[in-house]
């Protein structure tokens, strides 16, 4: 089941963490925060979430393989195997933003919009 219309929130502490600015010696300029608060606004409408998931059965876990009951799924995995240990079911949950966001950075970067680019990038 394919879930669609997520509510995304973009934090703008939150992208200044994931552009450096946690740093002290990090000063953020009136016109680069302007310029963040921008890309933040486009990004926005460019960010379309969806996410699925499907839950299965655990048939092996070892100490580096996880074969399931799910269409031949096998996950040769040491850091899930561990993990899972012990279980007999388990679920797969992915999501993404869309590809919008990822087409706007290619064409800032096409354009020469470096810093602009490095923001969105940023944000996603």
């Amino acid at each position: 089941m394919i879930i669609e219309n997520i509510k995304i929130t973009i934090n703008f502490k939150e992208v200044l963490k994931e552009l450096g600015f946690k740093q002290v010696s990090t000063i953020l300029t009136p016109p680069m925060e302007k310029m963040i608060k921008e890309e933040i606004e486009k990004a926005q409408g460019l960010i379309h979430p969806k996410a699925d998931f499907i839950h299965f059965n655990l048939t092996s876990v070892t100490e580096d393989t996880i074969i399931t009951d799910c269409n031949a799924l096998t996950f040769k995995t040491k850091y899930l195997a561990k993990h899972l240990s012990g279980c007999s079911r388990a679920s797969l949950f992915v999501c993404t933003i869309g590809a919008e966001l990822e087409k706007r950075i290619k064409d800032y970067f096409d354009k020469g919009e470096q810093t602009r680019a490095y923001i969105m990038n940023g944000i996603g």
